[in-house]
């Protein structure tokens, strides 16, 4: 542990808050391996090759989600393939594309230096965008 003190990450509005993490594609298997980060939960659509990304807690809405995947592949890209449901199934699903086509890939195997990231900005408010 750093032997330092941390203040809380700050931003424009009020009741934000953020979820980071990564993991690492894992075949066709439902699980994925090595995942980092807290307070959320990834399964794998075997064959569609998505990753359904769950939070532990509800949230009003969010503001901005940003995906980025680690590769030696070339011609992968992550995006967001719904509008996600965080107020009720707490939810968001990437999809694992090819950056030509944008068709799915093949379900990706494990390979240590492939990792998907992404950070969600979430709104912990009933109020208005404004806020």
């Amino acid at each position: 542990m750093a032997n330092a003190n941390f203040e809380c990450v700050r931003g424009p509005g009020k009741a934000r808050v953020f979820v980071a993490g990564s993991f690492q594609p894992n075949g066709a298997a439902t699980t994925v391996s090595n995942v980092k980060g807290r307070y959320f939960t990834v399964a794998h659509t075997a064959g569609a090759n998505t990753y359904t990304v769950t939070l532990a807690d509800t949230f009003n809405d969010y503001d901005a989600i940003q995906l980025q995947i680690q590769s030696p592949t070339l011609g992968l890209q992550v995006q967001v393939l719904a509008e996600p449901t965080f107020s009720t199934t707490k939810q968001f699903v990437i999809g694992l594309l090819d950056s030509s086509t944008k068709a799915a890939v093949n379900d990706q195997a494990f390979q240590a230096n492939t990792r998907i990231h992404f950070v969600v900005w979430l709104k912990n408010t009933s109020l208005g965008a404004n806020y």
